[in-house]
């Protein structure tokens, strides 16, 4: 009885090797994929310039919509709806500022980001220079929309 349970036992070894070493030759024999990192910087900045004239123009025919408060505090944040991802909450974002203080890097310079999630609302603040008036603004935006709707639970295809 021993031996038997012996034999399987290295029968299981053997085969989870085999499945190993099978994983292993896969990934070191798979051809590195192009990662978006490797873009130059050229292209990167086609790519974006792209991504936000899509938004833009989302925005323009109201498939993107800015509604709440004047975003200068939590409870008064500006809240983008109809957003599909993060990307597209934080080029709204972007867009909305330089439709309100003017052109980025020109007329307003990004200070920082931060972002809290907290009881399925993401809130993100943006601190910026108004480089006209000199001084630092905090605006509030709710990125909520853009979260997914996790009080279902997903459905498993089988």
């Amino acid at each position: 009885m021993a031996e038997v349970r012996s034999l399987i036992l290295t029968k299981r070894v053997v085969m989870r090797l085999l499945l190993v070493c099978a994983f292993l030759s896969f990934i070191c024999c798979t051809p590195p994929k192009k990662l978006p990192s490797s873009l130059t910087l050229e292209q990167r900045y086609a790519e974006d310039k792209l991504y936000y004239q899509k938004t833009e123009a989302k925005i323009k025919y109201g498939t993107i919509q800015f509604n709440g408060g004047n975003g200068f505090s939590k409870d008064s944040a500006i809240v983008i709806g109809g957003l599909k991802n993060y990307r597209e909450a934080n080029t709204s974002a972007t867009i909305y500022i330089n439709n309100k203080y003017g052109q980025q890097n020109i007329d307003w310079k990004e200070i920082t980001r931060n972002i809290s999630i907290k009881n399925h609302k993401m809130i993100e603040l943006i601190i910026f220079q108004d480089i006209n008036a000199n001084s630092n603004v905090l605006m509030y935006f709710d990125f909520s929309s853009a979260i997914p709707d996790t009080s279902q639970s997903p459905t498993v295809p089988r």
